[in-house]
């Protein structure tokens, strides 16, 4: 099975062997910020990731840039699937190459000491304001605030305040925020509206078909348009919606979600692991019945990934789809129209989905530290997610969700206001060196589970011994 992370321990071992690298330095104006007189004649370099991490919108910034100041911009653009491999080597071997690294939140902790602090800069009004009080308070502390003394601390959104209150607790800015996600869900609303689909619908469940609240309606939804809508009617739609069980990262965000759903969690609150719960072992019953039911769901999402996924959606073979980043149609589907809902849940007291916050970095090792942090302002800077709207990109700025109201595709604006709403409900994943480690073993037991080669209760029981051997740390 593919892993998005991949295995780090190489990595956490060599990194380990380079703690000599400092592992913080010191919140206040680091060296750098004081040398105003740095001019750098090599172009700045981006290392990030490819479209479905914002790319094109990222280029038009820099393009704007670049006209308004002369300097030399360069984007480097890896693969969802390549990224991490490529952050980690640059980091590991204190290259110098990228100025500014695009570094997913769960990275942070076991490259936090190859990260230059960014509270010297936040704090210097030579630099101007960075809005920090627009950015969404939760992608902050989810994505940008790390203290390096005790890396699996995270500072409650709602006690955000003043960078010298922030860092007089421990924490500093490692990141500014550029994308959020979570796993939210998209439907064919031309099929959902659909006079005869509706009629099926209410024939066979005495109600109107409606977006799911409850993993139960979801599961009822996926069943109907797998096996019981006739075919004559399903305009072209296989099955219910994607999953995606082939993937490492994306079979722990499914699976999790289930859990957060019915009120359960990864971890406890003193970072113990939690898999020995009835609400664990019902959400991996719970998943495993809707992958391997073929009356729920068709055997092909066992092996969809992200991007799998993303393409069978596009082709109009589900009616919904769950994924991080929007899924889109395919033009030729001329009928097809789109729209948005929320992972669905047990109650109220289930939590959304985990939160995925995707930041800027400055490399520790840049030659042009002043000249790199320059351009991140601006690259975060609500004036560039507004303008980033059109490319229907992840924002993480109250201003920008505000104007997200004025687009011109009622769609767009539904797609910010679903995303808005799941990034309220959103979890925050464990923080932790070996979170890598911890995907593998979790997908590991979901994997052994839904291919019968170990019941529930014995995939869980080894998941939890494996992950208290691992630690938090």
């Amino acid at each position: 099975m593919r892993t998005a992370f991949g295995t780090v321990l190489v990595w956490i071992i060599v990194c380990a062997l380079l703690a000599s690298c400092s592992l913080s330095r010191s919140s206040a104006a680091p060296d750098s910020v004081n040398e105003k007189a740095e001019q750098p004649e090599a172009p700045i370099k981006i290392l990030f990731g490819s479209a479905e991490l914002g790319s094109e919108a990222l280029v038009a910034s820099v393009n704007r840039y670049e006209q308004l100041t002369g300097k030399q911009i360069e984007v480097h653009t890896f693969s969802h699937d390549n990224i991490q491999a490529k952050v980690y080597n640059e980091l590991i071997q204190q290259s110098n190459t990228f100025d500014l690294i695009l570094m997913n939140a769960a990275w942070v902790p076991i490259m936090i000491s190859h990260l230059e602090p960014l509270s010297g800069y936040l704090t210097d009004e030579a630099y101007g304001d960075a809005q920090l009080e627009d950015l969404v308070a939760k992608i902050l502390a989810d994505g940008s605030l790390f203290n390096p003394r005790q890396l699996s601390s995270i500072m409650p959104p709602e006690e955000i305040g003043p960078v010298e209150n922030i860092t007089a607790r421990g924490f500093d800015f490692y990141t500014l925020p550029i994308a959020s996600n979570v796993l939210m869900g998209t439907y064919r609303e031309d099929v959902f509206k659909d006079r005869l689909v509706k009629q099926a619908f209410e024939q066979r469940y005495d109600k109107e078909i409606a977006l799911p609240a409850t993993l139960m309606e979801y599961e009822t939804l996926n069943r109907f348009f797998t096996s019981e809508l006739d075919t004559s009617l399903n305009k072209g739609i296989s099955y219910g919606s994607t999953f995606m069980a082939g993937d490492a990262e994306a079979s722990f965000i499914e699976y999790t979600a289930i859990l957060n759903a019915l009120g359960g969690s990864l971890y406890s609150d003193k970072q113990q692991p939690n898999l020995m719960t009835s609400e664990a072992l019902k959400a991996l019953e719970l998943y495993g019945k809707w992958l391997n039911d073929r009356s729920i769901s068709s055997p092909e999402v066992l092996d969809f990934g992200w991007e799998e996924a993303a393409i069978a959606f596009n082709s109009g073979q589900a009616a919904m789809g769950m994924n991080v980043f929007k899924m889109e149609l395919s033009p030729a589907i001329r009928t097809g129209r789109l729209d948005y809902f929320t992972f669905p849940s047990m109650d109220e007291q289930g939590k959304g989905p985990y939160l995925i916050t995707w930041g800027l970095a400055i490399n520790k090792y840049s030659s042009q530290k002043n000249a790199a942090y320059e351009l991140l302002n601006y690259l975060t800077s609500s004036e560039q997610q507004i303008s980033a709207l059109k490319y229907k990109n992840q924002i993480t700025r109250i201003s920008a969700f505000a104007a997200s109201d004025e687009l011109i595709i009622e769609q767009n604006r539904n797609y910010y206001d679903v995303l808005l709403t799941s990034i309220e409900r959103a979890a925050l994943r464990p923080r932790m060196i070996n979170y890598s480690q911890m995907v593998d073993i979790v997908s590991t037991a979901i994997q052994a589970y839904i291919s019968g080669n170990a019941s529930a209760e014995q995939a869980l029981s080894q998941a939890q011994t494996e992950l208290l051997e691992l630690g938090s740390s």
